[in-house]
């Protein structure tokens, strides 16, 4: 599967993983400590894209198929809070 690793403006260090091995790197792209972040994932037919408070921050097209409807949550330390999260399954038509 993919993870998407998110960095802070303390540890630049966001990557979208696929199976363990990285595919895409973008240390320009992170989370501001203090700062509440809204993050949108989309997976649309064989591509990615990431929003950061509704801004595009990247789109990534896999040549393999992307399948599963597992979505999980990792976090390196307990220093942070979440809000609800709101998950949409479905077509776009």
């Amino acid at each position: 599967g993919y993870c998407l690793w998110l960095g802070s403006d303390q540890d630049r260090s966001t990557r979208l993983l696929r199976s363990n091995l990285e595919v895409m790197q973008a240390p320009d792209i992170f989370l501001k400590r203090h700062q509440w972040t809204h993050v949108r994932v989309e997976k649309i037919d064989k591509s990615i894209h990431l929003y950061l408070n509704d801004i595009l921050q990247f789109s990534y097209i896999a040549h393999l198929p992307l399948i599963g409807t597992h979505v999980g949550l990792l976090s390196r330390d307990a220093d942070f809070e979440i809000e609800p999260i709101h998950l949409y399954v479905g077509s776009l038509n």
